[in-house]
């Protein structure tokens, strides 16, 4: 894949694990490296060169370690700590956690997912921090998610996916309408069958349950990318737009028209919009 090599996971329980570290089997985490030390350093500030090493390990349980004793380092801060280093240790949490999430190692990523959402759904509730935080969490996170839901493994990808639609739905996440306005970016015409499949059904499913009312859905942006969706070149994702494009009829009717060439069978030559056409007949009841 694109990745390098494939690590493949050892059928070790975590109890092995922790046996075999204490045995000393597993050593000690590897230095970090000049451009590790660089790119990680204000993380080092924060969480200290020790976790952070442990994040960057080439050994995968060491990795999902580190984001269990980040976890528990973020659920055992007091309430009442300064919000600048409340703040400071979110950030430092984040960078991390994005990084983890591109890890090819399951039990990593899954790691991250959790993380991630402690700290959506109770790190910041619980020290009161402000949207804007919440915000960060979700701008520095969902563009690495969607790339995980074009993963080449089928369950990564539906991991992946059903998370930001998880995520959307956090009532912490739901008012800020961050994630719809990522899933109405265009399909780019060489993103991979999997990643357009993916956004199109999350779009489909998130659609059905925020709706276009301040939900960062609009008409508008719907109809505009699943119209410019129906020329992809993946058979799915067109007749997921269609499906699209019909649900959006059912709810607001004649609105909808306008973001559609005239209903003519010059229009109708073309077996996607003769598709549309006579289900929005069927659904106003009329003959066709």
């Amino acid at each position: 894949g694109p990745h390098g090599e494939a690590v493949v996971e050892p059928e070790m329980s975590n109890a092995d694990i922790s046996d075999a570290r204490r045995g000393g089997m597993l050593g000690e985490p590897e230095p970090l490296t000049e451009k590790a030390l660089r790119e990680a350093s204000s993380a080092i500030d924060v969480l200290g060169e020790t976790l952070v090493a442990e994040a960057y390990c080439k050994t995968w349980s060491y990795r999902e370690d580190a984001l269990l004793a980040l976890s528990k380092k973020l659920m055992e801060m007091p309430v009442g700590t300064p919000k600048e280093d409340l703040k400071n240790t979110l950030r430092a949490s984040v960078f991390l956690v994005r990084r983890a999430i591109k890890d090819i190692v399951t039990s990593v990523f899954q790691a991250s997912l959790k993380l991630l959402k402690m700290i959506i759904t109770q790190y910041i509730p619980k020290h009161k921090l402000s949207k804007l935080e919440t915000a960060h969490c979700v701008e520095r996170t969902i563009p690495v998610l969607l790339t995980r839901t074009g993963d080449s493994s089928a369950r990564l990808r539906v991991t992946a996916a059903n998370f930001i639609q998880e995520m959307a739905l956090f009532k912490e996440v739901k008012s800020l309408q961050i994630i719809p306005s990522y899933l109405v970016q265009p399909l780019k015409a060489n993103s991979s069958v999997h990643l357009a499949m993916s956004q199109m059904g999350l779009l489909a499913r998130l659609l059905k349950d925020l709706g276009t009312g301040s939900s960062g859905f609009t008409i508008d942006n719907v109809m505009k990318f699943s119209v410019s969706a129906l020329e992809h070149r993946v058979y799915e994702v067109r007749e997921t737009a269609v499906r699209i494009i019909l649900d959006m009829y059912r709810q607001h009717q004649a609105s909808i028209l306008e973001y559609l060439p005239p209903d003519d069978s010059n229009t109708r030559r073309n077996i996607l919009y003769k598709t549309i056409f006579e289900g929005f007949a069927k659904i106003d009841g009329r003959a066709t």
